[in-house]
């Protein structure tokens, strides 16, 4: 299958839609199976055809039972139809290589950008380029929709029962009389997503554009000012759909191990934890597991605001007594609030002393995994450059000495699906290996997924389920007499 190749340069500003299924939730670990995409103007009109691929499964990785009954996608038609993930990527970095592209979804800053990035890395190319440089940016329909809703809701069918908005795509859909039947497939996803962002757009252009200017970073600090002492309005899972997702909160201080991070104070929640408590006793409610946390200690009342993930921020005007009333949001209580927090002025050094310390997690169990641990050194990066510029000259195949050791296990892995046959048997068998360590790590290991597909496998299905949880349980059998397990 040829790579993607644009007919004609893109001078405009555009948007780019995407959407993915996956073999599970977790990016580290999990992969794309399918990956989807639709580029349009800034009117939303279509720029060339939509563009969907199927991707292959390493055995590395297994596809989840729960997974696989979502998507329906099983071993069979992956293997069949699938490219591999690295020719994935180097189509997408063609596709993303468009200036003044910008990247969008649905909850896409929290799910799909999270597999992008973990997939440009693993497969030795930069893991943010795509979403800065020449332009781009990134949106998520997801924060426009909550916006749209708390805020401006008239225009738009709102899927609300006992007074609680849902802001799943699917019932989105349905109740705007999108046809949703084919919901997660990929390509569908981005036909539906596509669809409600037209009726936002026609419903409330101003909010439209508002929301869309939203992923400039210029735009974004005029907001979340540290220096007006001014509340905003935040637009955030952490708020619950009960409170629409949106809550008025007044920036305190900058996170101080990163700068694109603003700590704000929940100005309707109770705030005696934050003004009375010290910086350690936050710190401790703060990062307490649900589960550990006592009933009498609720969360404080302390979130921030990334700014490099397109938070959707507006600013307390647009909040009118009508809107107020209907989220119920007390301006009366907003102001004895910034009462309280004015007469606390050792407040942000508090809250940067809560964040000072990072939280304790566990170490990556492979490089897969280690992302996050640091940058690659700049002279890697550009010797992954070099890489992928020789490959696109022809050369199958560079071994290439990098200083970092992430970098350096993720090439031994990227020569088993690029060029397997130039491996020696050394290499062989260290992938061999590292294959089987990894289906016998974790709580999702081979054994506890084979018996999890065995257990779904009792219980009545419909046909086209029960087919595809088979071919799991015949790709798992498989899997585990190939590395003894």
């Amino acid at each position: 299958m040829k790579p993607y190749s644009p007919r004609t340069p893109i001078s405009q500003r555009s948007f780019y839609w995407y959407d993915l299924e996956t073999t599970g939730t977790n990016p580290k670990r999990d992969r794309i199976i399918q990956f989807a995409g639709q580029r349009t103007n800034e009117d939303l009109e279509p720029i060339g055809d939509p563009w969907t691929r199927f991707v292959k499964v390493p055995p590395e990785v297994l596809i989840k039972p729960d997974a696989a009954l979502i998507t329906g996608l099983g071993p069979k038609v992956l293997k069949k139809e699938g490219i591999e993930e690295w020719e994935l990527f180097r189509d997408l970095s063609e596709q993303f290589q468009q200036s003044r592209t910008c990247l969008i979804g649905f909850n896409n800053i929290s799910f799909d950008d999270e597999f992008l990035r973990y997939g440009m890395y693993r497969n030795l190319r930069s893991a943010y380029d795509h979403e800065w440089r020449s332009g781009n940016s990134r949106l998520d329909l997801l924060g426009i929709a909550q916006l749209t809703c708390a805020l401006r809701p008239e225009g738009i069918n709102w899927p609300i029962a006992d007074g609680v908005p849902s802001f799943k795509l699917e019932e989105l859909a349905n109740a705007n009389a999108l046809d949703a039947s084919e919901a997660h497939d990929a390509l569908a996803d981005v036909e539906l997503t596509l669809g409600l962002a037209r009726a936002i757009k026609r419903a409330k252009p101003r909010l439209w554009e508002f929301a869309s200017s939203l992923r400039s970073r210029d735009t974004l600090r005029k907001y979340v000012s540290l220096s007006r002492f001014k509340p905003i309005l935040h637009v955030s899972k952490n708020y619950s759909n009960k409170r629409f997702c949106i809550a008025p909160v007044l920036p305190i201080a900058e996170h101080p191990r990163n700068r694109n991070q603003i700590i704000v104070v929940d100005l309707l929640s109770d705030l005696n934890v934050v003004l009375e408590n010290s910086a350690e006793e936050i710190r401790s409610a703060l990062f307490a597991h649900r589960g550990e946390r006592e009933s009498e200690h609720p969360r404080p009342a302390i979130h921030t605001i990334a700014l490099n993930r397109v938070p959707m921020v507006a600013p307390i005007t647009m909040l009118g007594d009508k809107e107020a009333k209907r989220l119920d949001i007390d301006k009366v209580a907003i102001n004895s609030a910034l009462a309280a927090i004015s007469a606390c002025p050792s407040l942000p050094q508090k809250l940067r002393e809560v964040y000072q310390s990072a939280p304790e997690y566990d170490k990556p169990a492979a490089a897969e995994e280690a992302l996050y641990e640091r940058l690659v050194p700049d002279a890697d990066a550009e010797k992954c450059r070099k890489f992928w510029r020789n490959r696109a000259r022809g050369t199958l195949w560079q071994d290439v000495e990098f200083s970092d050791s992430r970098l350096a296990d993720l090439a031994d892995r990227l020569k088993t699906r690029m060029a397997h046959e130039l491996m020696s048997e050394s290499e062989k068998r260290s992938y061999f290996s590292f294959v089987r360590d990894r289906l016998t790590q974790g709580e999702e290991n081979l054994p506890a997924m084979r018996q999890k597909v065995q257990d779904l496998l009792s219980q009545n299905h419909e046909p086209p389920k029960k087919e595809v949880l088979t071919e799991l349980e015949l790709h798992m059998k498989e899997l585990a007499n190939h590395y003894g397990i």
